[in-house]
């Protein structure tokens, strides 16, 4: 597995390594190619060893953690258009799970809610991601989201029946 020839270590170049399939992944998922199942769970579970802190490990878990998040909104993404909501929430529940203030993923959560005809769900995690945002950050996430609810806002205004007189909303 180890290639000692030169002054250096390196591995043998028919040494499979989870890094470049994962890199090789996102690719062929942004290139619009179909994600090979046992590969996009990779994507999933592929942290770069674990409990070790040092500086050079920290920096390139950092690069595997955003090609998992990129990956993983890519593949979110992928199902949506193919109308397989169920999978696309799934990849987009495992992105924001990894980093549950970048914007990107949740906005792909809540198409996903969305495009599902979950609209509870959608306001429930637009609800969630907006507290989070405004208590950790004291932001508020941006107007790409508003448009994102607009048919989960249309839905309310048509559907939904006025509160009783006696109760007081609050936002």
């Amino acid at each position: 597995m180890v290639d000692s020839r030169h002054d250096y270590l390196s591995l043998e170049p028919d040494v499979e390594v989870d890094f470049n399939k994962i890199r090789w992944l996102v690719a062929d998922i942004r290139d619009g190619g179909p994600a090979a199942s046992d590969l996009a769970q990779l994507l999933y579970h592929a942290d770069l060893l674990p409990g070790w802190y040092d500086d050079w490990v920290i920096f390139e878990q950092e690069r595997v953690q955003q090609l998992r998040l990129d990956g993983l909104e890519a593949l979110a993404l992928h199902y949506l258009q193919m109308g397989d909501t169920a999978c696309a929430t799934e990849a987009a529940l495992a992105a924001t799970s990894i980093e549950p203030l970048r914007e990107s993923a949740q906005l792909v959560l809540l198409k996903c809610h969305v495009q599902a005809g979950n609209h509870v769900s959608a306001m429930q995690a637009f609800h969630d991601f907006r507290v989070r945002l405004n208590r950790e950050l004291g932001v508020r996430p941006s107007s790409i989201f508003a448009s994102v609810m607009d048919p989960v806002h249309s839905f309310q205004v048509s559907e939904a029946q006025p509160p009783p007189r006696s109760r007081t909303a609050f936002q």
